[in-house]
C-alpha cells in the first residue's frame, strides 16, 4: 500500500509540475494566473502525453528516458515551490491509491492491446506497419504513451496503472473546486452544473477495472463541454480560451477516433471569432497544430491511414497499407458495437448486419437494456434535484440584472452539437462505453435549459446544503465500495497492485533476409 501511495504522490507531483510549466508556455501570463493548479494539471497531462508521443518517434521510452522526464518534473516542482497547494497533492494521491489498490486491469482489452502497446512503446520506437501484425495495434490510444512514461526505476512495472487513476483524481478535484467556487460566487446555474457532473463522474468511474481507453476520453470530453459551457468567448481572455478548446480537442482525437466530432464545435468557435489572425499568429496555435500533426503521423506510421480505419484518410501508395484489413476492421468494429455476437438464428456477415437497421432488434434486446440501466441513476438524480428546487424555489430571489444568475452561454451551439454527436453515436457505435459522455452532456444541457428559471429562483443556501449532502453521499459510496473491495481482497491476495501479467516482451520477428 505504501508503494502505491508513494507512486501516486510522485505521479501527482509530476503532473502538477508539467501543468505549471506548460501553462506558461501555452497561455498568457494573466490567464495562467487565473487558472487553478488542478486545472493546470489537466493541461499538464495533455502535455506529457504528447511529449511521450513525440519521444517515441525518436527513441523507445526506456526506464532511462522516463526517469529523465520524471526527474525534470521533480526539479520544476522544487524550483517553483508548488507544494504550497498540499491539499491537491494529498487528495489526488489518496484517491488514486483507493481506486487501484487490489483492483483488476480492464479485461479483456488491457491484455489484448493496452498492455502490449505500452510494452512496444517502452521497448522500441514507433514500429512502421505494426497494424499488420494485428489490427488492434492501430486501435491504440495516445493514453498508452502517457502510461508508458511511468516505466521508471525504483517501482514495479505495475506503476503504469497509476496514470489513468491520476487523471480521474485530478478531474474529481477540479469539479469539487469549481463547485465550491461557484457557490461562493452565488452562481446557481454553474453550481448545479458542477454538482451534477461531480456526482456523475464519481458514479461512472469509481471502478478501476472498468477503465479502458474510453474512460479517459469521456473525462476529457466532459471537461471540453464544461469549458465551452461556462465561458463567454466574447469577453476577456477569449484568445486563451479558444486555444484551450483547440488543445483539448486535439487531445480527444488522439484518445479516441470518435472524439473527432469535437473539431466541429472548435471550428464553429474559430469562425465566430472576429479576430482570427490574432489566433493564427500565436505560437500556442502552432503548438496545438504540431500536436495534431503528431497524432496523424503516428497513425500513418502504424497503419498507413491518418485516421485509422477511415479509408478516405489512407495513403494507398504506402507499402504498409492493407486495404482488406482496414475494410474488415471498420465493418467489424461497427458490427460488434451494434451487438453482432448477440444474434439469434442465422449469423449475418458484418457488412450485411450493419445495413438498413438489421441490427436494431438485436441491439434493442441487449445493449439498450444495459444503456438504460447505466443512465437511469442520472435521471433519478435529476428528477430528485429538480423536485427539491421546485419545492424550495422563490421567484423573488431572482434579480433581473444579476450577472451570477444569467442564463447559460453557448447552450444553443452545444445543444445542436450534442444532438449531432448522439445521433452519430447511435447510428455507428451504439455502445454505452462509447457514448457515455455524449449521453451525459446532452442530458445535462437539456436539464439546464428546462430548469433554468427554477434553479435561479432557488436560494443559493439550498443549493449549498444540497451540494454538501449529495457530495458527502457520493464520496461515501466511492470509499465504501473501494475500501470494501480492498478489505476483502487483502485477506486472500498479497498483490496490492493491479495484475498486469499479460504484459510480456515481444520476440523479434524476421520479416526478410534484411532484418
Amino acid at each position: 500500500m505504501l508503494e502505491i501511495l508513494a507512486a501516486s504522490l510522485l505521479s501527482s507531483i509530476i503532473i502538477i509540475s508539467y501543468g505549471e510549466f506548460f501553462c506558461h508556455i501555452l497561455f498568457s501570463k494573466n490567464f495562467c494566473s487565473k487558472i487553478s493548479k488542478c486545472e493546470k494539471s489537466l493541461v499538464g497531462i495533455i502535455f506529457l502525453t504528447f511529449l511521450a508521443v513525440f519521444l517515441n518517434f525518436i527513441t523507445p521510452l526506456s526506464k532511462e528516458i522516463c526517469a529523465i522526464v520524471f526527474l525534470i518534473g521533480v526539479l520544476i516542482y522544487l524550483k517553483n515551490k508548488i507544494w504550497s497547494d498540499y491539499l491537491l497533492l494529498i487528495f489526488t494521491s489518496v484517491l488514486s491509491l483507493v481506486l487501484i489498490a487490489y483492483s483488476n486491469i480492464n479485461r479483456p482489452d488491457a491484455g489484448l492491446y493496452h498492455l502490449p502497446i505500452i510494452s512496444m512503446i517502452n521497448e522500441s520506437k514507433i514500429i512502421f506497419g505494426s497494424s499488420n501484425i494485428h489490427f488492434r495495434f492501430a486501435h491504440g490510444s495516445i493514453i498508452q504513451n502517457f502510461s508508458a512514461l511511468y516505466n521508471i526505476y525504483f517501482f514495479k512495472i505495475n506503476i503504469i496503472t497509476i496514470s489513468t487513476a491520476s487523471i480521474f483524481s485530478f478531474f474529481v478535484y477540479f469539479l469539487s473546486e469549481k463547485l465550491i467556487f461557484y457557490i461562493k460566487k452565488n452562481n446557481k446555474i454553474f453550481s448545479v452544473t458542477f454538482l451534477i457532473t461531480l456526482i456523475f463522474t464519481i458514479y461512472s468511474f469509481n471502478r478501476y477495472s472498468g477503465y479502458g481507453n474510453d474512460a479517459v476520453a469521456h473525462i476529457y470530453f466532459i471537461y471540453f463541454f464544461l469549458i465551452i459551457l461556462i465561458n463567454d468567448f466574447s469577453q476577456s481572455f477569449r484568445n486563451d480560451l479558444l486555444i484551450k478548446v483547440i488543445l483539448v480537442s486535439c487531445f480527444l482525437i488522439g484518445l479516441k477516433l470518435f472524439m473527432i466530432l469535437t473539431f466541429i464545435i472548435t471550428i464553429i468557435l474559430i469562425i465566430q471569432f472576429d479576430k482570427k489572425m490574432i489566433i493564427l499568429r500565436k505560437k500556442s496555435f502552432y503548438i496545438c497544430f504540431f500536436f495534431l500533426l503528431l497524432i496523424s503521423l503516428k497513425s500513418l506510421s502504424i497503419s498507413g491511414c491518418i485516421l485509422y480505419p477511415l479509408k478516405f484518410t489512407c495513403l494507398k501508395s504506402l507499402k504498409i497499407y492493407n486495404e482488406e484489413q482496414i475494410t474488415n476492421t471498420s465493418e467489424m468494429s461497427e458490427a460488434w458495437a451494434k451487438g453482432w455476437p448477440d444474434q439469434d438464428g442465422p449469423i449475418s456477415d458484418y457488412s450485411d448486419y450493419n445495413e438498413k437497421f438489421k441490427w436494431f432488434m438485436t441491439w434493442k434486446d441487449n445493449h439498450l437494456k444495459f444503456i438504460l440501466e447505466k443512465i437511469a441513476p442520472l435521471y433519478i438524480l435529476l428528477i430528485l434535484i429538480s423536485s427539491i428546487f421546485l419545492i424550495c424555489s422563490d421567484k423573488s430571489t431572482v434579480k433581473k440584472n444579476d450577472e451570477n444568475n444569467r442564463s447559460i452561454k453557448n447552450y444553443k451551439i452545444l445543444l445542436v452539437f450534442l444532438i449531432f454527436c448522439n445521433s452519430f453515436w447511435f447510428f455507428k457505435f451504439p455502445l454505452y462505453r462509447f457514448g457515455a459522455s455524449y449521453l451525459y452532456c446532452l442530458t445535462l444541457i437539456l436539464f439546464l435549459v428546462f430548469t433554468d428559471k427554477i434553479i435561479n429562483s432557488t436560494s443559493i443556501k439550498i443549493i449549498k446544503y444540497l451540494s454538501i449532502i449529495f457530495v458527502f453521499l457520493s464520496f461515501t459510496g466511492f470509499f465504501y465500495k473501494n475500501l470494501n473491495r480492498i478489505t476483502i481482497k487483502s485477506n486472500t491476495n498479497n498483490n496490492v497492485w493491479p495484475k498486469i501479467s499479460y504484459l510480456k516482451k515481444f520476440d523479434k520477428i524476421k520479416i526478410n533476409d534484411n532484418g
